[in-house]
């Protein structure tokens, strides 16, 4: 058999009820009830699909008219594009020919440039010059003040020494002071001679430097008249080959023409687009204060003829009666093929299908399967039951009578469980030293499916999974009761595969072996379901409730999420969708008589 092969799609169940449509009497009361109920249900039935079909009628009108406003302002905008690349390549000649005759200034000017990067270093060494002479020149003209200032004070002494001896009359005294008068009047005169020498010592220096700083000033200037001159024989230069009469100016001139004249087209197709924007603002207002989205919301589909699959993954009991509604609703659309969907990686998903076909109320229908691990089981002509073994020295039953335990001489004892009926045999657990060693699942027709093998310290260490014909096709390894593979056999027991945990099989056999080409139908709260959609290349019907549309996370879901067929609750529901999707989308409700809370004409 080909690796392909050890794969089939489905299994089918079905199971026929006869009282599916009994009828329960009216009024088994007798009580007599008023009769307008029945009118007053049926016009609003009446009014809620007039509303639905009107408001789908009003979304349509509302944005056709949108897409016919917005094809107008597109057409426009495209003659801008067109425009405004006639501009661009004009500006691009622009600067090519600037570009060539600036060129040819500084071909032109070249030695003057030279002579200007010269005079501008030499002046700029006039410059520091200047600056070096005044910052010399500061100190001296203040030091030369204040020699000035006490060469006066050495006068003024020398004077009052003089008078201080001519006014005094007193023989004595004057005998007495007129050596320290003397002595002082020889220093004071001492001092000026000495001060007076540094005064024009130090004059002849700062007049020196002053006379150098003019002379620096006077170079400065004229190297920056200089300098100036020549920026202007360059400003001539560009005049003349600007203003020359040749084929470079004529093609410069021709490109500003053209590049003016079409800077004028596209301020007129902006002034022919303003009544546009302005017209599709308003419908685009209408359509928010009607609708409440930027995007069509359209009126969800059923195409009966396709299969639905119902994402079975991580549903509760509070989503089964979800579930039944949403499964209702589909039924009443015409749906004819529906099918379960479950990756759970567990011997009781048989039992799981069961329970959930009786929850959903689809007992009468043909119901389709789809499970990695009961796909690949479900292989082959069923094999031969599994037998006990015969030479046990002790069978006994425990008080229930539930579990049977065989004990043999080799100190192995079997717990052996069975089905409901007595006789068919559900699981086996084998003991060594008090200790679980193995544990054996039998199938209600027989047939062993399940193999587990234990360590001495009870973690497990493999789980070895069978087809119904008896070839082992899992083995899923453990380390410290932890997946560490889950390898893929074929029938003689060859790995073909080898997977790291049974979500990435699971993955694996979606993208390779998963046949159904039906439309999905899960939550969209469901990080599996969201996962799921993104490993199949399947249609997506998609549930949201109001928890779900009033939830904070709820961008975050739909973020990447690239399916737009949704059934909802409520119109409020549809309201919050609608703005968060950001996209175009189709919407229905799982009960056709839903209105919204609140009906007005808004002006």
């Amino acid at each position: 058999m080909a690796f392909k092969d050890l794969f089939k799609s489905s299994k089918n169940y079905k199971n026929n009820t006869n009282n599916l449509n009994k009828v329960e009497p009216q009024n088994p009361t007798g009580v007599e009830l008023d009769s307008g109920a029945d009118k007053y249900k049926k016009n609003l039935s009446d009014i809620a699909k007039q509303f639905n079909l009107t408001r789908q009628k009003l979304s349509a009108s509302l944005f056709r008219n949108k897409i016919a406003i917005q094809t107008k302002i597109d057409d426009i905008q495209a003659q801008m594009i067109q425009v405004q690349q006639v501009i661009t390549q004009n500006m691009e000649i622009k600067n090519t020919l600037l570009s060539q005759q600036s060129e040819q200034v500084d071909a032109e000017t070249q030695s003057i440039k030279r002579q200007n990067s010269q005079l501008n270093q030499e002046i700029a060494g006039l410059q520091n010059e200047a600056k070096e002479h005044v910052e010399k020149n500061r100190p001296m003209g203040q030091q030369l003040q204040s020699l000035t200032q006490k060469q006066s004070g050495l006068e003024k002494q020398s004077a009052d020494l003089a008078t201080q001896l001519k006014e005094e009359k007193d023989p004595a005294l004057i005998i007495a002071h007129v050596d320290k008068l003397r002595t002082a009047i020889e220093e004071n005169e001492r001092e000026r001679v000495e001060t007076n020498q540094n005064i024009e010592k130090l004059n002849q220096t700062y007049t020196h430097s002053k006379a150098e700083l003019k002379q620096i000033r006077q170079d400065l200037m004229a190297k920056q008249a200089q300098l100036k001159d020549n920026r202007a024989k360059i400003e001539q230069k560009k005049k003349e080959i600007e203003d020359a009469d040749n084929d470079q100016n004529h093609q410069l001139r021709e490109a500003e023409s053209k590049m003016a004249a079409n800077e004028q087209i596209i301020a007129e197709l902006k002034e022919k687009m303003a009544p546009f924007q302005d017209e599709l603002d308003a419908v685009q207002k209408e359509i928010n204060n009607w609708l409440g989205s930027d995007y069509p919301v359209n009126t969800l589909v059923i195409d009966g003829q396709k299969e639905y699959l119902i994402d079975m993954d991580d549903i509760g009991d509070n989503r089964l009666s979800e579930l039944k509604r949403v499964v209702g609703f589909l039924i009443d659309k015409g749906m004819q093929k529906i099918s379960l969907y479950t990756s759970q990686f567990s011997l009781n998903v048989n039992d799981n299908f069961n329970s959930w076909i009786e929850a959903l109320s689809i007992s009468q229908l043909e119901v389709n399967v789809y499970n990695p691990l009961l796909n690949l089981q479900k292989q082959g002509e069923l094999a031969a039951k599994f037998q006990l073994r015969t030479d046990a020295v002790s069978d006994e039953w425990d008080e229930d009578h539930i579990e049977r335990t065989l004990t043999f001489d080799d100190g192995t004892i079997q717990k052996i469980h069975y089905y409901d009926a007595g006789q068919n045999i559900a699981d086996v657990n084998y003991y060594q030293n008090d200790k679980l060693i193995e544990t054996r699942i039998i199938s209600p027709q027989g047939q062993l499916v399940e193999r587990s093998l234990f360590n001495e310290d009870g973690t497990q260490q493999h789980d070895e999974y069978y087809t119904q014909s008896g070839t082992e096709v899992l083995d899923v390894v453990y380390d410290q009761n932890e997946v560490v593979a889950v390898k893929l056999l074929n029938q003689t027991g060859q790995i073909m595969a080898t997977f790291e945990n049974a979500e990435q099989f699971t993955t694996w056999w979606l993208q390779n072996h998963f046949e159904s080409k039906g439309v999905f139908v899960g939550f969209l709260d469901n990080d599996g379901y969201r996962k799921l959609l993104k490993t199949v290349d399947n249609d997506a019907l998609t549930l949201l409730n109001h928890d779900m549309a009033s939830n904070i996370n709820l961008l975050y879901w739909l973020n990447g999420f690239e399916h737009s067929q949704f059934l909802t609750d409520n119109y409020e529901s549809e309201v919050l969708l609608a703005k968060a999707a950001d996209k175009p989308i189709e919407v229905g409700f799982v009960d056709q008589r839903n209105l919204p809370y609140q009906l007005g004409v808004m002006g």
